[in-house]
Protein backbone atom coordinates (compact mmCIF):
# COMPACT_ATOMS: atom_id res chain seq x y z
CA UNK A 1 0.00 0.00 0.00
CA UNK A 2 1.15 3.40 -1.01
CA UNK A 3 2.12 5.58 2.06
CA UNK A 4 3.26 9.44 2.78
CA UNK A 5 3.76 12.41 4.18
CA UNK A 6 3.58 15.90 3.10
CA UNK A 7 4.49 18.58 5.37
CA UNK A 8 4.45 22.42 4.89
CA UNK A 9 6.33 24.50 6.56
CA UNK A 10 4.37 28.37 6.83
CA UNK A 11 6.70 30.98 8.79
CA UNK A 12 8.10 29.32 11.54
CA UNK A 13 5.96 26.45 11.83
CA UNK A 14 5.98 22.80 9.98
CA UNK A 15 2.34 21.09 9.42
CA UNK A 16 2.62 17.67 8.43
CA UNK A 17 -0.17 15.51 6.81
CA UNK A 18 -0.73 12.14 6.09
CA UNK A 19 1.33 9.24 7.47
CA UNK A 20 0.22 5.61 8.68
CA UNK A 21 0.67 4.05 11.87
CA UNK A 22 3.98 4.52 13.95
CA UNK A 23 5.91 2.08 11.98
CA UNK A 24 4.79 3.82 8.57
CA UNK A 25 6.05 7.17 10.01
CA UNK A 26 9.50 5.81 11.71
CA UNK A 27 10.31 4.04 8.34
CA UNK A 28 9.94 7.86 6.85
CA UNK A 29 11.83 9.19 9.49
CA UNK A 30 14.60 7.18 9.38
CA UNK A 31 14.78 7.50 5.72
CA UNK A 32 14.58 11.20 5.61
CA UNK A 33 17.46 11.68 8.60
CA UNK A 34 19.90 9.21 6.55
CA UNK A 35 19.29 11.32 3.25
CA UNK A 36 20.39 14.21 5.36
CA UNK A 37 23.22 12.78 7.35
CA UNK A 38 24.36 11.98 3.67
CA UNK A 39 24.25 14.89 2.46
CA UNK A 40 26.04 16.65 5.32
CA UNK A 41 28.62 13.97 5.51
CA UNK A 42 29.40 15.03 1.79
CA UNK A 43 28.79 18.78 1.87
CA UNK A 44 30.83 19.20 5.03
CA UNK A 45 33.24 16.36 4.25
CA UNK A 46 32.28 15.04 7.89
CA UNK A 47 32.41 11.03 8.65
CA UNK A 48 28.84 9.80 8.08
CA UNK A 49 28.49 8.49 11.41
CA UNK A 50 29.00 12.17 12.63
CA UNK A 51 26.99 13.22 10.59
CA UNK A 52 24.23 10.90 11.40
CA UNK A 53 25.06 11.95 15.40
CA UNK A 54 24.50 15.92 14.52
CA UNK A 55 21.31 14.89 12.74
CA UNK A 56 19.90 13.26 15.79
CA UNK A 57 21.25 15.83 18.29
CA UNK A 58 19.86 18.36 15.82
CA UNK A 59 16.36 16.60 15.94
CA UNK A 60 16.13 16.29 19.56
CA UNK A 61 17.31 19.76 20.48
CA UNK A 62 14.70 20.84 17.81
CA UNK A 63 11.79 18.80 20.03
CA UNK A 64 13.28 20.60 22.97
CA UNK A 65 12.54 23.93 21.47
CA UNK A 66 9.37 22.84 20.65
CA UNK A 67 8.48 21.97 24.24
CA UNK A 68 8.81 25.36 25.52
Amino acid sequence: MLKFITCFKIRKKVKMLGGGDVLDILVFITTMCEAAAEKISKEKNMDYEDAIKFVVDSIEEGCNLLKE
